[in-house]
């Protein structure tokens, strides 16, 4: 086999094994691009549902405070008012 022959064999494998790995890393990336997807979807899942537990359990303390302050009696009190020469 002349040396021609041998670097043309060579260069026939590199650039079959130069293919290959572009294919698998196209499909890892494809793979890896799907389950980005997946998993962002579940964490916008988990936040929304995470935000409406917060949203649900801050209506329920002001609505505990306000049956509180009815049940007190408490009515806010009235602003002070300094009339006082030269307070501002």
């Amino acid at each position: 086999m002349s040396l021609e022959d041998k670097l043309k064999d060579g260069w026939a494998k590199v650039s079959k094994g130069a293919s290959t790995a572009a294919e698998k890393t196209k499909d890892v990336a494809g793979e890896a691009l799907d389950k980005t997807k997946e998993l962002a979807g579940t964490a916008a899942e988990k936040t929304k549902e995470v935000a409406g537990t917060v949203v649900e359990k801050a209506k329920e303390v002001t609505h505990k405070g306000e049956t509180k302050d009815k049940a007190r009696g408490d009515e806010p009190e009235p602003p002070v008012v300094d009339d006082s020469a030269g307070s501002e």
